[in-house]
């Protein structure tokens, strides 16, 4: 919902599907752009430490 918002007004890269963990975080990371204005990173975790690590990533 964020990222639709911002794309009405930025070029905006979005997470897509539900690649928000460590795996699907890099590939979405790999696909920015210089043209890409904005990028929201959905992050997903399901164990404890795990945010820290994608965080690291975005």
């Amino acid at each position: 919902m964020i990222a639709t918002v911002l794309s009405q007004k930025y070029n905006t890269l979005k997470t897509q599907g539900n690649f928000n963990n460590e795996l699907g975080l890099p590939l979405t990371v790999f696909r920015l752009r210089q043209e890409h204005e904005i990028a929201v990173l959905e992050m997903g975790i399901s164990d404890f430490g795990e945010m820290h690590r994608l965080a690291k990533i975005a």
